[in-house]
């Protein structure tokens, strides 16, 4: 029989930032490379530096994942989401879970922007779940944002008709 498997989500501390880098496949690390202009460990350390809220994914007990939310001086929420291969695992258990952490980011700011590459699928469904909308692109990115006056339809989301969604 199978073992089922594990998952969890803790508050995040610098270390995960290196395991998670280290987890990350070689597509991944080479996007954060393209994109941010620098190796993986770095990218994710500012990034968790810079988040007034973070968290790191276990999928049974290794590192898959890191999620935050740093602020803006204009009190939006800038939201953010790195997973490494072993998140396929538990995709659908985090995709559920995850708009507990959403509210959380939304008490602490108004509104809630997430600039997502169109190749990453648990980020988009996750913010697809979450209630978010895409109001622009800006090359590879979809800029999604989520507001509490912006009606949540997860029922909508469910059945894929959320505009948070890359479709070519």
């Amino acid at each position: 029989m199978q073992k089922k498997t594990e998952a969890i989500v803790v508050e995040a501390e610098r270390a995960h930032c290196r395991l998670l880098a280290e987890a990350l496949d070689e597509e991944g690390r080479n996007l954060i490379r393209k994109y941010w202009g620098i190796e993986p460990a770095e990218g994710l350390e500012r990034s968790f530096e810079a988040s007034s809220l973070c968290w790191t994914i276990l999928v049974d007990g290794r590192t898959a994942g890191m999620f935050g939310c740093s602020g803006g001086e204009d009190g939006t929420g800038y939201a953010w989401m790195t997973t490494a291969p072993d998140i396929k695992k538990v995709r659908l258990r985090l995709i559920r879970q995850g708009r507990q952490y959403i509210d959380r980011m939304l008490q602490r700011h108004g509104a809630l922007v997430c600039y997502a590459h169109v190749e990453n699928r648990p980020l988009l469904a996750w913010l697809q779940w979450s209630g978010f909308r895409v109001e622009g692109r800006e090359g590879d990115f979809l800029k999604c944002v989520l507001s509490p006056s912006l009606p949540v339809e997860n029922d909508e989301a469910k059945e894929g008709g959320a505009s948070c969604v890359c479709r070519r």
